[in-house]
């Protein structure tokens, strides 16, 4: 290819560009330009239309609106249920709840964290389901898991309790 040749491709390509993103006719810049040069009809084709694909894929992103957009998105994490007793009176129930697993054992057992703390308030005969975000190692297992091993923290009428036992997935 002559130099002659590059400038008036990098030309056409620059025309190609201009008219395709002012009303979408690249190929008539690009395709007479590459049949001029020399190539094949068959080959001057399939090259612009490669050419025509990728520019598409940058209009789509960068064109439209939602492209500029953030958008906030809820997770959804596996959930179990609470339920504060009637005898709560008017301040209701607070929950501390985190997945944990049993480490060790007889008296040296100990209760490793699988998930955040996740915390609720509920009225005094009313139920809250309270979703736990899992570790990255626990993820998986309680994304399939039936019933989880829970460390509860219940606050009632300013008396505190903890206790671990087996709660059923809800969510």
């Amino acid at each position: 290819m002559s130099p002659a040749e590059f400038v008036f491709l990098i030309a056409a390509g620059v025309a190609g560009g201009l008219t395709g993103s002012i009303a979408g006719l690249a190929s008539l810049a690009t395709y007479p330009a590459l049949l001029a040069v020399g190539l094949e009809p068959v080959s001057a084709n399939v090259t612009n239309t490669v050419a025509l694909v990728f520019t598409g894929q940058t209009a789509l992103c960068h064109g439209s609106p939602t492209a500029a957009q953030t958008q906030t998105i809820e997770v959804a994490y596996p959930g179990v249920k609470v339920k504060c007793p009637k005898s709560a009176k008017a301040k209701g129930c607070k929950f501390k709840l985190k997945a944990v697993k049993k480490t060790g054992k007889g008296k040296k057992q100990k209760l490793k964290a699988q998930s955040a703390v996740a915390r609720a308030k509920v009225k005094a005969g009313k139920s809250a389901i309270v979703s736990l975000k899992p570790t990255k190692k626990f993820a998986k297992k309680l994304a399939t898991a039936k019933k989880v091993l829970v460390q509860q923290v219940v606050t009632i009428d300013g008396e505190t309790t903890t206790k671990v036992s087996k709660l059923k997935i809800v969510q």
